[in-house]
């Protein structure tokens, strides 16, 4: 069933493999929405290239075990998502709002990767580059 919060739709998280993971609002962090609608306002549209992914798909991306993006519905909620980001002064503002809103975040060459995920494997505040 397809949702919209705010800014966003089940469409920007749904797992881009088709099986229907992220396709409903419980498949999704709150925390995460609410942190992205806070940025979104800032920088209007934003192209979510990875949100919600099941095991086998997040296993396919080379996605960690334990991956924030790893989504097992009524198991484990979609925690992180991958924001397209290819312009310098783009990346500088989205950056920067995305260390305003979150603890955990990583920069790759096209995308910034931003999550909440909590728990021992995580490391409660981190930076990282891919």
């Amino acid at each position: 069933m397809a949702w919209t919060y705010f800014h966003f739709n089940s469409k920007e998280f749904q797992c881009r493999c088709g099986c229907g993971v992220g396709s409903q609002i419980e498949h999704i962090d709150k925390e995460l929405l609410e942190k992205l609608c806070a940025i979104r306002e800032h920088v209007g549209p934003m192209i979510i290239t990875s949100g919600a992914r099941c095991p086998r798909h997040n296993q396919e991306e080379g996605g960690r075990p334990h991956s924030a993006h790893r989504t097992v519905p009524g198991e484990t909620l979609c925690r992180a998502v991958d924001v397209q980001c290819t312009n310098t002064i783009a990346r500088g503002e989205l950056l920067k709002l995305a260390f305003q809103q979150f603890s955990r975040v990583g920069l790759a060459k096209t995308f910034i990767h931003m999550d909440v995920a909590k728990g021992e494997q995580y490391a409660p505040v981190a930076a990282w580059y891919y």
